[in-house]
């Protein structure tokens, strides 16, 4: 099968969608008070000492644990049907019905949550969406933390190969704007960076 993947944040959308998506279902006053507490991981993420995912587990700790997971389910598709849309690249989606005109099996593999991405994923057209999910406790509540690793670098390809074998694959096209997509190009047959329109070979 021809197998086209596509990442979300900075491929498919002009930016990160995870901060707008807090500052929706907080309102901008929580998310403020949030965005302050999370200074200090912001500054040791970036002189290196915290790694990316427990950053991002204690963003989401702070501004959503103890929320209900079906409600923060029914927030994301509002967020995915209200505010993703004008945050889209119009050639992602151009492409992306290119694929699905001629039949290519098409995922969407991104670090983004689940409880507003599958949503949209759902929306366009995706065959399937592999991306980070919230775990959620026994009441229903979510607690910050994510069902195993971020959906980024090796990661992707982990998952990506749990639901489709290699073997399977006769043609990959991989659609990707950072390194967090470098795994997913390095198998591609076909690999745009940062483009829709202009293949590379991998690594650049």
């Amino acid at each position: 099968m021809i197998v086209a993947i596509f990442d979300f944040d900075g491929t498919m959308t002009k930016r990160d969608t995870l901060i707008p998506f807090l500052k929706y279902a907080l309102g901008w006053w929580k998310f403020l008070w949030v965005a302050l507490r999370s200074l200090a991981d912001i500054t040791k993420f970036m002189l290196g000492s915290l790694d990316r995912q427990t950053m991002k587990e204690n963003l989401l700790r702070r501004s959503i644990s103890g929320r209900s997971y079906d409600d923060l389910v029914r927030v994301g598709k509002e967020f995915a049907k209200t505010q993703i849309p004008r945050m889209v690249r119009q050639e992602g989606i151009d492409r992306l019905q290119w694929h699905i005109a001629n039949e290519h099996k098409c995922m969407l593999v991104s670090a983004s949550l689940d409880i507003y991405l599958e949503a949209w994923g759902g929306i366009h057209g995706f065959d399937g969406v592999i991306c980070s999910r919230l775990a959620v406790s026994n009441n229903g509540t979510v607690n910050g933390r994510l069902v195993g690793r971020n959906c980024r670098g090796k990661e992707k390809l982990r998952r990506l190969y749990e639901q489709l074998r290699p073997g399977d694959i006769s043609e990959l096209y991989v659609y990707g704007d950072s390194a967090g997509d470098s795994d997913l190009l390095a198998v591609a047959d076909h690999a745009f960076y940062r483009s829709f329109s202009k293949e590379v070979a991998w690594p650049i």
